[in-house]
């Protein structure tokens, strides 16, 4: 059980950050990337995912594989593509080798035959 997951990142993994999403950033009124307003609705999810970030590296930086469960995103919460995907880069790039996976909630059986 994580208990700091929601502690604000550190200032080197919010400019790591501010970094990666700079090139994607654009005026409130253009919607093909990522707004300001964008940024401060997401802002605790993106903490979030920053903070695992640090965690992963900090926790699992040596190990073989790190597995992460992708972040599913939520139901009438719209978060700009762009912005979805530098958080997946993010988690994906905590460790050398980072694996991430996502179910869909149904049973499946595989046969070979």
């Amino acid at each position: 059980m994580i208990s700091d997951i929601t502690r604000r990142p550190k200032d080197s993994t919010l400019a790591y950050f501010d970094k990666l999403i700079a090139p994607f950033k654009c005026a409130d009124d253009d919607t093909t990337g990522i707004t300001e307003a964008d940024l401060v609705a997401a802002q605790d999810r993106t903490w979030r995912h920053l903070r695992l970030r640090e965690l992963i590296a900090a926790q699992s930086g040596g190990a073989r594989l790190v597995c992460v469960t992708l972040p599913m995103p939520r139901r009438r919460a719209v978060v700009p593509p762009a912005l979805y995907v530098a958080w997946l880069h993010a988690l994906a790039t905590a460790a050398d080798r980072t694996l991430l996976v996502r179910g869909n909630h149904a049973a499946v059986l595989t046969f070979y035959s």
